[in-house]
């Protein structure tokens, strides 16, 4: 079964050589373009992903990443010394979120169990509100 995929010059949709992330989520494309856009990320093509496909490759938090950003736009910004960043960084997940992030799905639920099934909710009750 062939594949009709036009096989024109690589374009990325941007105005430059390399592929911005943050965009492609509002792209309007059809299978055929996805999958070129896909072939020029793998081969090799400059990809600029944003934070939540960086969080998601990586397997780390958004928010941290997002701190981690904005600490090094700080410290480029201002000129922070680097000691400085590193320890206040070092603060940023805490004890808990640590152990949650270390944790797998049953380590989780008997957290959650161990907490009250009342308390996380009254806590996730806050958030959405």
């Amino acid at each position: 079964m062939a594949l009709n995929i036009p096989l024109s010059p690589p374009s990325n949709g941007n105005c430059g050589d390399d592929i911005n992330g943050r965009g492609l989520r509002h792209r309007k494309m059809d299978r055929c373009e996805a999958a070129q856009l896909a072939a020029d990320m793998a081969s090799g093509r400059p990809f600029i992903p944003s934070v939540n496909q960086a969080a998601v490759l990586t397997g780390a938090p958004v928010r941290l990443v997002s701190e981690v950003l904005k600490y090094r736009a700080a410290r480029k910004k201002k000129a922070v010394e680097p000691e400085l960043v590193i320890t206040e960084l070092s603060s940023l997940p805490t004890a808990l979120e640590q152990a949650w992030c270390a944790a797998g799905p049953e380590e989780r639920e008997d957290f959650v169990r161990s907490v009250g099934v009342d308390a996380v909710w009254d806590v996730i009750a806050r958030l959405i509100r």
